[in-house]
């Protein structure tokens, strides 16, 4: 996130923060919120515009919000998935696909060199088929694939799709180091929410 982006961020959740509760707010049932969460539909303009004005609703989404995400936790644990991929030391090759592949097999990441100066690398991430499984047909989620220094390699809509992919974006702080400098140094971890 750039530092506008930031900016614009925290005056937003300032604001939103500061918003009265008024006990005539109008409410999103629970229930709607996990299914525009999870298997869709997505929330329709009603119900965004009522998120946006009223702090409970707000309150109500990030509670369903996060007992989604403890929920999606905790069937990862029962299959013993841990979502994250350690450094690796192998060399990597110009001009080729590598394949790096999480221990537990819930995911594998593919770093595609194409050689374009702008974009020359795609990040593209491949789910496992026991995380499809617990991901089901909860096609709403997002998935976040951040390294250990918090630099975002991919962020997608989960829309039951087995690979999903992204430009290379390099890091602020690192210019011109590409995945395959950077996975020598970081881990990656799998995020949804």
């Amino acid at each position: 996130m750039s530092y506008s982006e930031a900016f614009t961020h925290n005056v937003l959740a300032d604001l939103l923060h500061r918003q009265p509760i008024r006990d005539t707010d109008p409410a999103i049932a629970p229930a709607r919120l996990r299914q525009a969460l999870t298997t869709g539909p997505a929330l329709d303009r009603g119900e965004a515009r009522l998120l946006w004005a009223s702090r409970m609703a707000r309150e109500a989404y990030l509670e369903i919000r996060e007992e989604i995400q403890f929920e999606l936790a905790e069937r990862c644990r029962q299959h013993g998935l841990t979502l994250s991929l350690q450094p690796v030391s192998a060399a990597f090759s110009p001009g080729q696909t590598h394949h790096l592949h999480a221990e537990d097999d819930s995911f594998q990441v593919d770093l595609i060199h194409i050689g374009d100066p702008d974009f020359p690398w795609i990040v593209q991430l491949q789910l496992g088929y026991t995380l499809r499984e617990i991901l089901g047909d909860w096609h709403r989620l997002q998935l976040r694939l951040l390294d250990t220094e918090g630099h975002e390699w991919l962020c997608q809509r989960y829309d039951g799709a087995d690979v999903l992919a992204q430009d290379w974006i390099t890091p602020e702080n690192r210019p011109g180091e590409g995945p395959d400098q950077r996975m020598r140094r970081v881990g990656l971890s799998l995020i949804i929410e």
